[in-house]
């Protein structure tokens, strides 16, 4: 895993991503649910790898836990050393 619980990540990119495929054959259109998140600090909870890829659980400065965060979306800014 590239965090570990109780590391101090930054959110980055952007919060929550769905998108929507056009019934008329456009491309694809990406939302992102909750850019406010994008600058927020958080400390990892937990850490799960499905389907090979690490998502982890977040809480976030406030805004409580929530879930699920990929590494694309993380950057470090203190590493635990508990």
């Amino acid at each position: 895993m590239k965090y570990n619980t109780g590391d101090r990540v930054k959110l980055v990119n952007y919060g929550h991503q769905t998108w929507i495929r056009p019934k008329d054959g456009d491309k694809v259109k990406v939302y992102d649910l909750q850019p406010d998140l994008v600058g927020r600090e958080a400390i990892v909870v937990e850490g799960v790898t499905t389907q090979n890829q690490e998502k982890y659980v977040l809480d976030i400065k406030g805004k409580g836990k929530q879930a699920w965060f990929s590494t694309k979306q993380l950057v470090l800014i203190k590493k635990n050393t508990a």
